[in-house]
């Protein structure tokens, strides 16, 4: 092996112990950032369109083979839509919202100034209310 090759495989141990190092902190972080968020789940939302939420757990990160996916910034919820207007759409489902609480000194501020905190009851009555939408199903005569 001459210089140069040895050089850079020097240089490239070194890239090694620095990806290892790094996933090594980012997984840290984002226990970090799980435990910050989990005083978010179990509280109840509406959004700008008047669609109720419930955050029910802290972004997960999802594994690959050579990277480590997490985006802080979509909250697990359950949602709950009333609308009629949007037929197509589930009444009840399991999505993310988005928020900027894991960066924020105070998460649950910071999330109560990016949506309007509802009282756990009256997402408990938009929840049943969808539910009973989905019970009348196939009852008014109209399903095929």
């Amino acid at each position: 092996m001459n210089d140069t090759e040895i050089k850079m495989k020097e240089i490239s141990n070194q890239i090694t112990d620095l990806k290892l190092e790094y996933e090594k902190l980012r997984s840290i972080n984002i226990i970090e950032l799980q435990e910050k968020l989990s005083v978010l789940v179990g509280m109840s939302f509406k959004d700008q369109y008047n669609y109720y939420f419930r955050i029910i757990d802290v972004p997960q990160p999802e594994y690959n083979k050579s990277y480590t996916l997490f985006n802080e910034y979509q909250i697990p919820v359950l949602a709950c839509y009333n609308d009629p207007a949007f037929e197509n759409i589930d009444r009840v489902a399991i999505v993310t919202r988005f928020s900027k609480a894991s960066h924020a000194e105070d998460p649950v501020e910071c999330i109560r100034s990016e949506y309007t905190e509802i009282p756990e009851e009256e997402f408990d009555a938009e929840l049943e209310k969808a539910f009973d939408e989905i019970r009348s199903l196939g009852k008014r005569g109209d399903a095929k």
